[in-house]
Parts: structure tokens; C-alpha cells; sequence
């Protein structure tokens, strides 16, 4: 072959090798960046039904290299989480099986920032952590508090500061105040909630003071408490802050229900973090997840979320691990 087809042929492998090995940064739409080189991903977060925003957001590839072997080679990792509980997580529309909502969405950012993409499993709440010990998903991402109790089990990286509170029917018929006004009245509650293990220990409060105790009605969905409450069959729900107000905003047009505002507890009551949750003994991936949501504050990408959902009172900043009690 002549001299000067070979040289030909060695500058065109040269610069097929140049075109495909790249440089510098790229972007990335998909959300499954990872490897060693950083790459910008353009996501759209905010509620369907709202004003959405597009925020791109920078993977580190010194993150995706603290992620076990099986996730950086499959570039993904499973979520479990029960919809609906807006704002947390829900639906896009009915009949579908799309999640929204602000879990949804750090889920996406966190995905973009650490290279990898996490996709949400429809999981029953109380069968979450046993979803995760059973490797049937590999983190929660569900509005779940951290505490001491779950902490035996699972490791926690806090993402959010968040109270109960009482949700009534609109115009509160049954005249709820506070919590001694649930004395002797049925409270519903998603069961193996916080807001579940919350009422038991009032009920106690309430034995010691001679208060009729109340009677809870813990039901699989948060969705079915709302139904408890208005067909009757419970006067109140027991549920988070932000996710009460959200409800109270959005539930057909804001007519059906309300918040209680109880004075004396302006943040909610019993505040506690709200934590992303992974099997024990995974100390780098821990590291990992912490280090990128605390980017993800530090960007700024984390309060717009929360902002969007109106739920901008919530931010935890710094990000800390199993803090809860």
C-alpha cells in the first residue's frame, strides 16, 4: 500500500480515537453520566401543575467513584417510595405511574450529581425498610423520618427539617384546636408513619392526664386517610407539615380541607428530619449521597426545589447523618 494512504489511514483512526474519547465537559440529558469525566444534565423540576424549572446540575465523577462496583457498572439504583403523599411524592395525573413531586426531584438531581439514574418503586410505606434489607431496592427516598429505631437498621443522610400537623375538612366542623382536642375522637394516619407512632405516644400523654385516649386509624395510603375524613369516618389526619398545607392548597381546587394552626407549635409538632435511607455498612456510598446533596445545597439547586413545592422552610443545611432521634 503506498506511503501516503497509510499515513491517511493512521490520521483518520487518530482523530476517530480523539472524537470518541472527548474532552472537558458534555451534556447529558439522560441523567447516567458517571465515569471519570463530568457532564452537565439539564432536569425539569417543580410541580407538573405549577411553574416547572429547568437546572442543570454537574455530576462529580469523584462521587460516582465512592458508589459499589455493581452500581457504577449497571449506572443505576433503585428507589423505593409510596405515592401518593404529595408534596413528597405522587403521580403526575390519575392513571399514571409517573412520580413527581419534591422527593421525585432530588431523586433526579441527586441521579445527575452522582452519574448514575434512580428510578422510584411504588413500595407500601410500612414495607419500605424491608424492601431495603430484602435488596429489593437500594435506597429510600419516601418523606421518612430519621430516628433511633431505624437507625438499627438502615443508615440516614438528612435532607430536610419537618413537623406534624392536623388536616380537618374545610371550615372545621368538629372545632379542632390543638392536640387536646382530639381527645376521644378518631384521627387517621398512614400507617408506620411518624405521625402514626406520634398519636400512640399522645394517647399515653393522655392516659396520664385522664383524657379519653384517641382512637387511631391507621390506613395503608395517605390518600385513604383523606377519604376516612370525608366520609365521616375520622375527624382529623395526622400527617407532615408541608404535606398538609399542600394538600389543604391543591385537593380539588383547595375547597376540601384545611390546616389547624396551633400557636403553640408554629413549627409543627415534634420536628424532625426527614432522611434518605440505605442498607448499614456501606460507609463510602453513604459519604457519597451526603456529599452530593450537600452540593446540591450549596448550588442552590436543593432550596429551588424545596422553593417550588413551597416548602422552603424545610432546608437543612448542613446535610448531616442519622442526627435523628
Amino acid at each position: 500500500m503506498p506511503l501516503v494512504i497509510l499515513l491517511l489511514l493512521a490520521t483518520l483512526a487518530l482523530l476517530a480515537g480523539l472524537a470518541l474519547s472527548g474532552c472537558g465537559n458534555s451534556t447529558d440529558s439522560t441523567g447516567s453520566g458517571g465515569g471519570t469525566t463530568a457532564k452537565d444534565t439539564s432536569i425539569m423540576v417543580g410541580p407538573p401543575d405549577a411553574k416547572q424549572t429547568s437546572i442543570t446540575i454537574t455530576s462529580d465523577p469523584a462521587l460516582f467513584a465512592m458508589l459499589p462496583d455493581t452500581v457504577k457498572s449497571s449506572g443505576k439504583m433503585a428507589v423505593a417510595s409510596n405515592a401518593p403523599y404529595p408534596p413528597w411524592e405522587y403521580y403526575k395525573e390519575a392513571g399514571s405511574s409517573e412520580f413527581v413531586g419534591i422527593d421525585p426531584d432530588l431523586g433526579k438531581a441527586l441521579g445527575a450529581k452522582l452519574g448514575i439514574e434512580l428510578t422510584f418503586v411504588q413500595t407500601k410505606f410500612d414495607a419500605i425498610i424491608p424492601a431495603i434489607m430484602a435488596g429489593k431496592a437500594d435506597i429510600v427516598l419516601s418523606a421518612m423520618y430519621d430516628n433511633a429505631d431505624r437507625q438499627k437498621v438502615l443508615d440516614f443522610i438528612d435532607y430536610a427539617a419537618d413537623g406534624s400537623g392536623i388536616l380537618v375538612l374545610k371550615g372545621n366542623p368538629k372545632g379542632i384546636t390543638g392536640l387536646d382536642s382530639l381527645a376521644g375522637k378518631v384521627v387517621a394516619c398512614q400507617k408506620g408513619t411518624t405521625q402514626a407512632q406520634f398519636l400512640e405516644k399522645l394517647n399515653k400523654d393522655f392516659a396520664a392526664a385522664g383524657k379519653p385516649a384517641v382512637s387511631i386509624l391507621a390506613l395503608p395510603a395517605e390518600s385513604d386517610a383523606l377519604l376516612a375524613m370525608k366520609s365521616g369516618k375520622a375527624v382529623a389526619d395526622m400527617t407532615d407539615g408541608p404535606g398538609g398545607a399542600y394538600v389543604a392548597k391543591t385537593y380539588q381546587g383547595g375547597g376540601v380541607f384545611e390546616v389547624v394552626a396551633d400557636p403553640a407549635f408554629p413549627n409543627g409538632y415534634e420536628p424532625a428530619l426527614m432522611a434518605l435511607g440505605m442498607k448499614k455498612n456501606l460507609p463510602d456510598q453513604v459519604k457519597a449521597f451526603q456529599q452530593a446533596l450537600q452540593q446540591l445545597v450549596d448550588e442552590g439547586v436543593w432550596p429551588q426545589v424545596l422553593d417550588l413545592y413551597g416548602a422552603k422552610q424545610c432546608l437543612l443545611d448542613p446535610i448531616t447523618t442519622n442526627a435523628g432521634k
